[in-house]
């Protein structure tokens, strides 16, 4: 069944969401995907949880992908912040692959949630519906920028958590999350990380650290889940479009912060919607 390629923006919409949602679309037409932008009155009201915050605002995307799950059976969420610039490098692999959830990560995190793939099962509606719970469930001071006062965490820190073994029940978050947080999170700042070069040996930025990465993985969860190298669908703008058009890292590049702002210069390069 054909890929479906979602995203969504929750408050203000800046204008430059708008040239991205139009190089999705694009990108999608060409590759005969479907292809949907959600606006937050499709998708959050009236949940008044979900806010455009910045640890609230990401947690949209479970709505977005079940949401599309009603009518797809394989879905790819891709963070309004990134584009599809090399245009003619396809997505087959989410296409045909028989796991039901895939990802990379980053130099700090196995998942970074920017970019996600479920195919339609059991697992990915169990999944979900735990990551969803970790929503109101206050955890421990953790070592990320990804927490508010209140102790919740933003969707990423809560996914990771799950795909080390943590339950969606308040009292295991209590007892267990710091621990197996610090077993999936390499970020230098984490003075508790287990892996104190987890950049260089777990981190799935590149193919040669996937079977380490995957170990980090709970047991119960391995056969369903697929990890692959960062650059495949989850690359950075200093291997993107910075590199000029002979790179050949990967079809998306995520603008995360503090690369933002090269957006713009990526809509200003000759040739791009």
């Amino acid at each position: 069944m054909t890929l479906k390629i979602v995203s969504a923006w929750v408050g203000h919409k800046p204008e430059i969401i708008s040239r991205v949602v139009e190089n999705h679309r694009i990108y999608a037409l060409k590759h005969r995907y479907d292809c949907t932008f959600f606006d937050e009155d499709s998708v959050r009201a009236p949940d008044p949880l979900i806010s455009d915050s910045s640890i609230n605002a990401p947690w949209v995307k479970i709505a977005v992908i079940r949401k599309a799950l009603e009518t797809s059976e394989r879905v790819f969420w891709v963070d309004a912040d990134s584009v599809f610039y090399r245009p003619n490098s396809t997505l087959r692999f989410l296409e045909t692959c028989s796991a039901n959830l895939v990802f990379t990560g980053d130099r700090n995190d196995i998942c970074n949630t920017g970019h996600l793939f479920f195919r339609r099962s059991d697992f990915s509606r169990r999944f979900l519906d735990s990551w969803e719970t970790l929503r109101t469930i206050p955890f421990p001071p953790l070592a990320t920028t990804h927490q508010d006062p209140n102790g919740l965490v933003a969707d990423q820190p809560a996914f990771n958590y799950l795909l080390g073994g943590g339950k969606s029940q308040r009292d295991f978050v209590e007892q267990h999350s710091e621990r197996i947080f610090n077993r999936l999170n390499g970020w230098n700042g984490n003075p508790d990380r287990v892996f104190k070069n987890f950049a260089r040996t777990h981190a799935p930025v590149r193919r040669a650290n996937l079977r380490r990465a995957k170990t980090l993985i709970d047991p119960a969860l391995r056969k369903d889940i697929r990890i692959v190298s960062q650059t495949r669908i989850n690359a950075y703008p200093w291997w993107g479009p910075a590199k000029g058009s002979g790179n050949r890292k990967g079809p998306i590049v995520h603008f995360v912060s503090p690369w933002k702002d090269m957006l713009d210069d990526f809509f200003e390069m000759e040739g791009q919607n």
